[in-house]
């Protein structure tokens, strides 16, 4: 599970305090659980996903730049680089 949330005080506006508490616990979830996809589907954006067949090849995911080592390795092992 994720909590998030605001403070209420004599100024506040519940709405945006109640926004930002939201936009918080998103940013949590896709740091947490890797959905970026969640930016692209709040925005209406159309996805489609498809499953493929592994057929003994390594996957690989490049979200930051320690990433590239890793894949760089595993592309050489698969005659790729």
């Amino acid at each position: 599970s994720c909590w998030g949330g605001g403070g209420i005080v004599a100024d506040s506006n519940w709405q945006a305090e109640y926004q930002e508490s939201i936009t918080k616990v998103k940013v949590l979830l896709e740091t947490l659980e890797g959905l970026e996809q969640l930016r692209f589907l709040e925005r209406g954006r159309v996805m489609l996903c498809v499953e493929v067949a592994a057929r003994g090849r390594q996957f690989w995911e490049l979200n930051n730049p320690e990433d590239v080592p890793r894949i760089e390795r595993m592309m050489a092992g698969m005659g790729i680089a």
